[in-house]
């Protein structure tokens, strides 16, 4: 079950540890002990099976020695504020976090020594792979109550496969002013449709999915094969086939379209995004899209 409470986690050498620190996303309550995922933005989250796209960051640790375990119910809460961000010189919602070292997990599953495991929420590994993909640590040896010490330096998230492209030919009104292309959007070669001279969003022979929100004349990253956030035209349900819808618009639809390019894995949310597995795509030539 997900921390409710400070997590005393006990580490086998708590003087060897190094840390890092990065802001906290919005909508979370975070707890010491906590294992944190990390998103693109560089966002932190408590982790969880399902957190598609994500990569694993560490264990959060107290902000000082008075702060541990117990002086404050929680260590965050974010439920309510904006994501952490820096203001002028000023870091806010700024979080503390251990990336080295072996730390004591409850494993279910069949934990033995040098098996990896997932994390299933942010307080509990398993060694069957999760819907994320992430893994967590590798298992180093047993410890007290039925634990297991994992070591958190050899965490590391699922394959993606991506290249950084020159980005034109956008119509999308981004954020802060200027003309691209949202993340999510599927791209790739100029088609019949197309009336500018750069790369945009295609038919069935998409490049890949925006990964970022990219100006035109930009330069963008577009992901060609692992798990990713895209636009669908629809909200269908996990499982089904997709490929890029024609004209080129952007989205992904059913795989009527065309030949399968991705699988669904979620469920349409409010922005039109859900997370899709590409199948390898084929690879640009040349630098640019555009």
């Amino acid at each position: 079950m997900p921390l409710t409470a400070h997590r005393n986690r006990k580490t086998l050498n708590a003087d060897r540890l190094a840390f890092r620190e990065a802001p906290a996303a919005a909508g979370h309550l975070f707890f010491d002990g906590a294992y944190l995922f990390q998103d693109d933005a560089g966002l932190l989250h408590p982790a969880n099976g399902v957190n598609y796209g994500m990569r694993p960051a560490g264990v959060l640790w107290p902000a000082s020695l008075s702060e541990q375990y117990g002086d404050v119910d929680h260590h965050l809460d974010t439920r309510t504020l904006a994501n952490g961000s820096w203001v002028g010189d000023e870091r806010t919602w700024v979080l503390r976090y251990a990336v080295t070292e072996s730390f004591l997990f409850e494993v279910q599953g069949s934990p033995a020594i040098g098996r990896e495991v997932y994390p299933l929420d942010d307080d509990l590994m398993t060694t069957v792979p999760t819907a994320s993909g992430v893994v967590g640590g590798v298992i180093t040896r047993p410890g007290p109550r039925g634990g297991w010490f994992v070591d958190i330096a050899e965490r590391r998230a699922p394959p993606r496969s991506a290249i950084t492209v020159t980005v034109d030919g956008g119509t999308d009104a981004l954020p802060g002013g200027g003309v691209g292309y949202l993340a999510g959007s599927v791209l790739g070669p100029p088609n019949t449709f197309d009336d500018t001279a750069g790369y945009v969003t295609a038919d069935t022979n998409c490049y890949g999915v925006l990964l970022r929100d990219t100006a035109n004349g930009s330069r963008g990253e577009i992901v060609t094969g692992g798990v990713v956030e895209a636009f669908l035209d629809f909200g269908y349900a996990p499982g089904f086939r997709l490929a890029p819808r024609s004209p080129g618009d952007g989205t992904l639809m059913t795989a009527n379209s065309g030949p399968a390019r991705a699988t669904l894995l979620t469920a349409l949310d409010a922005s039109n995004r859900a997370w899709v597995r590409l199948y390898g795509l084929p690879v640009v030539t040349g630098n640019d899209l555009g």
